[in-house]
């Protein structure tokens, strides 16, 4: 899943909230997988495989090869790309038979998300955006619509749930120690800066704009006016937390030099001159096993159970009925 680009000085460009951060299983085998119900009998339509019975439709699985090369920029029309194609369709079949055999042990296991369940993940999404239309948009950009997104959600709940139950058991401290002893400093927390930036072309027009806001206009208004970073107007011109590195040079530099709360020069990048507001600053911290240790149980138990998924895949496999017909 990938997020748009966006006019900015992050050296990969500011990050963009993810529609679904937080829902989809780190599962590479179904990466991507949406959730059409199982057992949905759709008879006049073509068949491409079918798991214990059950349909996997043709349409489905063009549809992601169709995601997939438009994602990555892959032209499938032109005649040497045949083979790739073939390549892309076989893969996507083989993510969506494994698919239904995650969701008929799901459902045999009674792990199927319920719709309260869904909606309540739906609503999570939905508040990491400020706006509805800032959510409808980064639906947009993914090739999703509200339904979809609905469908992804219950399958990587049901997910989920089969993977907690493959493998239920929690790392040790012992273990948890020991995974901490192996990269300490991977905890530390750097020095940053949360900042907010207003992007125009020209160096008059930033000093017009320098006017106006120690005129007394609010910067977040302003921002939200005239800034050129698609990114970052809709927060008010707010970039969130940034470290170094993070951010081209010169507004690097810029940005862990300036008082918090003032005005400076603008500033002049490769995308235009930035006049920049530091809000808050955090001084750099070293990381201790007890604020690392939720994210290392995290860690060590989604390694966990991903492996204990990849296990019971292998043994699904070779027990299902399945039939594939591409």
């Amino acid at each position: 899943m990938t997020d748009p680009s966006t006019v900015a000085p992050r050296r990969t460009f500011f990050r963009n909230r993810s529609v679904i951060i937080g829902l989809i299983v780190a599962l590479a085998v179904i990466a991507g997988g949406t959730y059409f119900a199982v057992g949905q009998l759709r008879t006049q339509e073509p068949v491409a495989a079918t798991v214990n019975g059950e349909p996997v439709y043709m349409t489905e699985v063009k549809q992601f090869v169709a995601q997939i090369a438009q994602r990555y920029g892959v032209d499938l029309s032109r005649p040497e790309a045949a083979k790739q194609k073939m390549e892309i369709l076989n893969n996507v079949l083989q993510q969506l038979i494994d698919r239904s055999l995650i969701l008929q042990e799901a459902r045999q296991r009674g792990g199927v998300a319920t719709e309260a369940e869904i909606e309540t993940r739906v609503a999570e999404v939905r508040k990491s955006f400020k706006t509805e239309n800032e959510f409808k948009n980064a639906l947009e950009v993914r090739g999703l619509n509200l339904t979809e997104l609905q469908r992804q959600i219950q399958f990587s709940l049901s997910a989920e749930r089969l993977m907690g139950a493959l493998a239920p058991q929690k790392p040790s401290e012992a273990e948890l120690r020991a995974e901490f002893a192996k990269n300490p400093k991977a905890f530390d927390t750097p020095e940053q800066v949360r900042a907010s930036h207003i992007l125009v072309k020209t160096e008059a027009e930033a000093r017009i704009i320098m006017a106006r806001l120690r005129g007394g206009e609010p910067f977040d208004k302003v921002a939200a006016e005239v800034s050129l970073d698609p990114g970052s107007k809709q927060r008010g011109g707010d970039l969130g937390f940034f470290t170094r590195g993070q951010m081209v040079p010169e507004f690097e530099k810029a940005a862990f030099a300036q008082p918090l709360n003032q005005l400076a020069d603008p500033v002049k990048s490769q995308y235009g001159f930035h006049i920049i507001l530091v809000k808050e600053r955090t001084t750099a911290k070293s990381g201790t096993y007890e604020v690392a240790k939720p994210l290392l149980e995290k860690k060590l138990t989604a390694e966990r159970q991903q492996k204990a998924l990849e296990a019971w895949l292998t043994e699904a496999r070779k027990k299902a009925a399945i039939v594939k017909k591409i």
